[in-house]
């Protein structure tokens, strides 16, 4: 068997990094915006949702948007939790 069809380390490590990104940031928007969407009219849709976690994952943090919620607030925590882990 040729190793010519093998991924190097680098590329492999890479694309699970970008994936789990992508999933936070799937996962905690799904989240955050059925929490969210009945109460608080900032957040309109999916990706207005998903800018706040894209702000709040990369610990910008406009403050444009913001939850009201508990469980909500809860979510955003983990949310900035796992954005630090990363």
């Amino acid at each position: 068997a040729s190793d010519g069809d093998a991924i190097s380390p680098f590329t492999f490590r890479l694309v699970q990094c970008v994936l789990t990104i992508l999933m936070i940031l799937f996962i905690s928007s799904g989240l955050i915006y059925n929490v969210e969407h009945v109460v608080n009219p900032c957040f309109s849709n999916f990706f207005v949702t998903a800018y706040f976690v894209l702000v709040t994952l990369t610990t910008v943090g406009y403050g444009d948007l913001h939850p009201v919620t508990p469980i909500g607030r809860t979510v955003v925590c983990m949310t900035i939790l796992l954005g630090g882990a990363l």
